[in-house]
């Protein structure tokens, strides 16, 4: 395993290209050789074949939904295709800057970019966060404009009206800092408006504000539901692949995570992610399953005479036979004939990743948290399918609101805490400098000096206890003496502390992308940084 981990960039308005991006065409080709020689099968069926469909279908499905947002579908004169993904949602500029580096490789390449939007995960609460100042103090508001139930997956999911999506503007645009800012929410609002009505998917809500956006500035990608995509014969094929050889695939899985905690320290077995439980009558494997509408479970599989069962929270809701396993396309009806009665069956991060960066594209292009995990993602390529994993690229970008700071530093705070600790436990060590009007203070420090010069002599141990009790009362005395420059220097520590807390929610690099000015973003995208 590679030991490599990403970190957000440092400083206000950069961005993270990794590897730098005149040397991604290159490694493009190079993913190109590996995956046009790679000579395994998925399912029974060659590599090469079965990645030349999913490509065909991808592409198809990718400018239906693109004529379906409205939109314009890229054309590229070259075969190549460079992708990104991420679950739909208020995305970051950090996020939204791999749309961009993903439109702007493809073109280098006359290639195609494509976007996976991530359906199938089950998203917890979904807000559009706003930071602003009131009463001098900063703070985020958090407005929950579409009903997000937390454990359904979003391709399940549909808007429930849209009288909070309506209410956003109103309640978002005063709070933001100037009018370039409002300019550039106020249209991603509309385009979400015309979206977020009642009935449609809460992920295409998501997906056409962005899209739309994204058309404005010539960014133009292609979009692919992934739950689209898990109805290609290639994920049904990986399916069958994956469960035919569960026992080694749950192995290996579990392996690679084992090596990953070792290499980078993880204490723990749920980080980055959980082990398989391979227990004797079944082999959890990093998929989930559910019925259309409810929550989503891991899937498990156990033989059973000739045959797999497909468990769901233990109960058998599907089987694949020997025949099936031996033929791809009986394998690939025995999928569809459950996807058809309600069975959706759906990847994990680790897989999602594998499937887009072996079948769907040349270049996947991830954000620091996923190319850290893909980590492991390369070691499970490699050891279940025996060939070198194509190379991936990170982008991210720290960009901070135009909004004023606070003169002060984390040095500051650090240097103040010591500071009154210091004073509020060595009170001897400032009192002279600190009251020298005070005549009491020379008397008492002077006692001290004394106390401690005995205690170094040699008397028994009572006395030097009682020495050390003297010496207490004399610190709490002079402590008493200097409660108002104490009371002063926590007051300071307590307003830096709050400044900093301030700086910090203003310079948060997770809001949506739409409340910073378009232009700023554009200059960072482009790689000017304004600010360091």
């Amino acid at each position: 395993m590679r030991s490599r981990s990403y970190r957000i960039p440092e400083g206000e308005d950069v961005v993270l290209i990794d590897p730098p991006a005149e040397r991604l065409p290159e490694l493009v080709a190079q993913n190109v050789r590996l995956l046009c020689s790679a000579d395994f099968t998925v399912g029974g069926v060659p590599f090469a074949e079965v990645r030349e469909k999913t490509r065909q279908d991808c592409l198809a499905r990718g400018e239906e939904y693109c004529a379906l947002l409205g939109v314009n579908s890229p054309h590229g004169i070259s075969d190549i295709i460079i992708a990104c993904g991420h679950q739909p949602g208020f995305h970051h500029p950090g996020v939204w800057l791999k749309n961009h580096v993903v439109h702007r490789l493809a073109a280098d390449l006359d290639g195609i970019g494509m976007n996976v939007v991530i359906d199938t995960d089950a998203p917890g609460a979904i807000d559009f966060r706003v930071p602003y100042v009131l009463d001098g103090k900063a703070r985020i508001e958090h407005f929950r404009c579409l009903p997000i139930r937390a454990s359904i997956a979003l391709e399940e999911q549909r808007v429930d009206g849209s009288e909070c999506v309506a209410a956003l503007a109103e309640n978002v645009l005063p709070l933001l800092p100037d009018d370039a800012c409002r300019r550039h929410t106020r249209r991603y609002l509309n385009y979400l408006g015309q979206a977020a009505h009642s009935g449609s998917a809460i992920a295409h809500a998501f997906t056409f504000p962005r899209r739309h956006m994204e058309e404005e500035e010539g960014v133009r990608n292609l979009e692919v539901p992934y739950s689209g995509a898990c109805g290609f014969d290639a994920f049904y094929l990986l399916l069958l692949e994956i469960i035919r050889r569960s026992e080694e695939f749950a192995a290996i899985y579990n392996n690679c995570l084992a090596e990953y905690r070792r290499k980078f320290k993880v204490r723990g077995k749920v980080n980055p992610l959980p082990d398989l439980r391979l227990d004797a009558d079944a082999i959890e494997l990093p998929l989930w399953m559910w019925r259309a509408g409810q929550p989503r479970r891991p899937l498990a599989v156990r033989r059973s005479a000739g045959h797999v069962l497909l468990l769901l929270d233990g109960e058998v809701v599907g089987e694949l036979s020997h025949a099936e396993f031996a033929d791809a396309a009986a394998g690939i009806n025995a999928f569809t004939r459950m996807a058809s009665a309600g069975i959706r069956i759906r990847s994990k991060a680790l897989v999602t990743t594998m499937y887009i960066r072996l079948f769907l594209c040349d270049m996947f292009v991830h954000g620091i948290g996923g190319a850290t995990y893909d980590l492991v993602t390369d070691d499970i390529i490699w050891a279940f399918f025996g060939i070198k994993p194509p190379a991936y690229a990170v982008a991210t970008a720290n960009v901070s609101l135009p909004m004023e700071r606070l003169p002060v530093s984390v040095d500051d705070v650090r240097r103040l805490t010591h500071e009154a600790n210091r004073m509020q436990q060595s009170p001897a060590n400032y009192a002279a400098d600190l009251l020298p009007d005070d005549v009491g203070v020379p008397r008492l420090l002077a006692e001290r000096e004394a106390l401690l010069r005995r205690q170094l002599a040699t008397i028994p141990r009572d006395a030097k206890r009682a020495i050390f009790a003297q010496t207490k009362l004399i610190d709490a005395e002079l402590r008493t003496k200097l409660e108002h420059p104490i009371n002063q220097k926590y007051a300071e520590l307590l307003k830096a502390a709050d400044a900093l807390r301030f700086n910090e929610i203003i310079a948060d690099r997770e809001y949506p992308f739409c409340i910073y000015p378009e232009g700023l973003l554009r200059d960072v995208f482009a790689g000017k940084r304004i600010r360091r």
